[in-house]
């Protein structure tokens, strides 16, 4: 299973862009984030028992 959640600064969720099982090997996905406003945002990436947390800025 991989799910990838989009949060704003303070935490609270925003988005989960995905959450379903993928085959292995690399994956891209591109979010349309016209409806958010410009900022710093972290996203989450789970996969399995794994879990990536990076920030990310979303300049408009």
């Amino acid at each position: 299973l991989v799910k990838l959640s989009v949060f704003n600064i303070v935490g609270q969720p925003v988005a989960v862009l995905l959450n379903e099982t993928r085959a292995r090997g690399a994956h891209s996905y591109e979010w349309d984030a016209s409806d958010m406003p410009s900022g710093i945002y972290i996203y989450q990436l789970e996969v399995g028992t794994k879990i990536m947390t990076r920030k990310m800025t979303l300049v408009k």
